[in-house]
């Protein structure tokens, strides 16, 4: 009589990496088990096998995963599989995502410094590398204390119909991606 597979071992990423390519493949490897026919792969974003949002069936002994979060833990077992049953869950397995650095504040550009404007406004700053979107403050002194209105954008320039006339307004750049955001 033929029996379920005995449960496999992981093999990588190892238990605890870090820094793990984020919008890009990692290979998850396991042993093979001679009696299994099929794997199934289970990830998740918690230890807890009943968390546990990806299910995969494959025949190999590698599953490719796409990490789509930065800096984000991700946990994984493997069930191998065959006519007769289920084995055990495998260990269950962490690694977690890297990330970009986070970017650089940006440069402003226009208006400048001391300028009087009328209430349609173009705002402009220098472009920064590994940056994902901008966040634009616009405060009532040159602090986040008094911030009127925040605006994103992905470009380097946005125009704004400003809500007070005759005010003096600051004005900053943030440059953010899934790392963080600059200061």
């Amino acid at each position: 009589t033929l029996l379920p597979p005995p449960p496999t071992t992981l093999v990588s990423p190892d238990s605890g990496s870090t820094g793990l390519p984020v919008f890009d493949t990692i290979p998850l490897v396991w042993n093979s088990v001679a009696t299994a026919t099929s794997y199934s792969v289970f990830i998740g974003n918690s230890p807890n096998p009943k968390d546990i949002t990806m299910r995969a069936s494959t025949p190999d002994t590698t599953h490719i995963f796409f990490a789509k979060q930065c800096n984000t833990a991700y946990y994984w077992y493997v069930i191998a599989e065959n006519n007769n049953g289920k084995s055990n869950n495998s260990e269950i397995w962490s690694f977690t995502s890297g990330g970009p650095a986070i970017p650089a504040a940006p440069a402003l550009a226009a208006p400048a410094n001391g300028d009087t404007t009328g209430l349609s406004v173009q705002f402009s700053w220098n472009s920064v590398t590994g940056n994902e979107k901008y966040l634009l403050k616009l405060s009532a002194s040159p602090n986040d204390a008094d911030v009127i209105a925040s605006y994103s954008a992905i470009d380097t320039t946005i125009y704004i119909t400003l809500p007070f006339d005759n005010f003096t307004y600051y004005w900053w750049v943030k440059s953010r991606n899934c790392s963080g955001e600059s200061v």
